[in-house]
């Protein structure tokens, strides 16, 4: 199957996902940043790539795989959270629990080569939760910059491309928000 339809698949199931989790209360639906703040993933972009200028380092650019798959995380975290106690919130980087409609991806790696398996090399990736608000782009950014392993990985030199997938998932009335960012060389 082509990256181009993959993506389109991607993106009817999270039009469907966003019907399909509502209760009988209208809660646990599923929206993306288009829905609520479209400017987000882009503010992010120019923190990063601001903060890898001045640490004289490659500034990086979008790509619509990475941008796929990181939103593919996002979304399983969105749907895992909604499948557990509502005391619980989990993040990880390992699927390691099946979640109804989106396919098995365990790792950052299954997760590109389920859309691209030419992307060879470094592959980093870091996630970021919040329970209950809303996510600004400052928020996540320094959420990773200031934690020593998620900014090894926004400033590891090999990187060239990256992918922010967001989404926020309605969770017994709290918002949750789910940022994954896939960066390659």
């Amino acid at each position: 199957m082509n990256n181009i339809l993959k993506f389109v698949i991607l993106l009817l199931l999270i039009s469907i996902t966003s019907f399909a989790f509502r209760d009988n209360g209208g809660s646990n639906k599923i929206i993306t940043p288009d829905e609520y703040n479209p400017r987000l993933k882009y503010e992010f972009y120019s923190l990063y790539n601001a903060y890898r200028t001045e640490m004289n380092l490659d500034t990086l650019v979008e790509d619509t795989v990475l941008v796929t798959a990181a939103l593919q995380h996002s979304l399983w975290l969105g749907l895992l959270n909604q499948q557990i106690s509502s005391a619980d919130f989990m993040i990880t980087h390992w699927e390691d629990v099946n979640v109804d409609w989106i396919p098995e991806l365990k790792t950052p790696k299954d997760r590109i080569d389920h859309y691209d398996t030419s992307i060879r090399g470094f592959i980093g990736e870091n996630l970021d939760g919040k329970w209950n608000g809303e996510f600004t782009a400052q928020q996540i950014f320094d959420d990773w910059k200031n934690s020593p392993v998620h900014n090894a990985i926004l400033l590891d030199p090999r990187g060239e491309r990256m992918g922010l997938g967001l989404i926020r998932a309605d969770k017994g009335g709290k918002m949750c928000n789910y940022a994954t960012l896939l960066v390659t060389n």
